[in-house]
């Protein structure tokens, strides 16, 4: 199944190149990642390094660049200041839903406008909750009532966050969830129930 997206992926690139005949021999496209490396979406991204430049015309090479400046947010800023009026496609974004949530929420940090970007790729996740083992919860189903009764800490990244999906849930569930604010990413998110310091946590598929 990745190896079609990757490809359907390659297509769709391929196709809008040679539509305006364009040439990548002898240069680099780059993937510009607004997060850390080891998540979910600079996963993505090297995953398809490869297959890009093997069906990019002129088979340039494909690196892939973390910029965390500012999180994520501030570096979809930044890359929209730098970048946003590119015509080469030289430099692409890779973006999740840590990044278009705020967009969609008008959290007023965001200074860039989906509706101006130009989809290529979509590559779709998952999500994963789960709880520490010491809450003595074996099935999900069989000891949601158990589940219910349990202390119950989230560690989340912000009220407009990727962190909003996993919040709802819980709110349809009936779990009663105490939000705590503060982790930096979902990779802070898993250091803290890691620690201990939480009991739930939402990651990923991909992450």
């Amino acid at each position: 199944m990745f190896k079609k997206i990757i490809a359907v992926f390659a297509a769709l690139f391929f196709s809008a190149s040679a539509a305006f005949s364009v040439d990548y021999s002898g240069k680099t496209v780059t993937i510009w990642v607004p997060f850390k490396a080891g998540g979910g979406t600079d996963a993505v991204a090297r995953a398809l390094t490869g297959p890009l430049s093997a069906n990019l015309p002129g088979n340039p090479s494909v690196v892939v660049k973390n910029v965390t400046e500012g999180g994520g947010i501030g570096s979809v800023n930044t890359y929209v200041a730098k970048h946003g009026k590119d015509k080469d496609g030289l430099v692409v974004l890779a973006t999740s839903g840590s990044t278009q949530l705020p967009f969609l929420f008008k959290d007023k940090r965001v200074r860039y406008d989906y509706k101006r970007f130009v989809a290529v790729h979509g590559a779709g996740t998952g999500g994963v909750v789960y709880v520490r083992s010491d809450l003595g919860v074996k099935d999900v189903i069989k000891d949601f009532n158990k589940l219910k009764g349990k202390k119950l800490l989230y560690g989340s990244q912000g009220i407009s966050s990727l962190d909003a999906v996993p919040a709802l849930a819980f709110d349809m569930l009936g779990l009663p969830v105490k939000i705590v604010y503060g982790m930096k990413g979902r990779k802070g998110g898993r250091a803290a129930i890691m620690r201990g310091e939480t009991t739930i946590d939402y990651q990923t598929t991909s992450s």
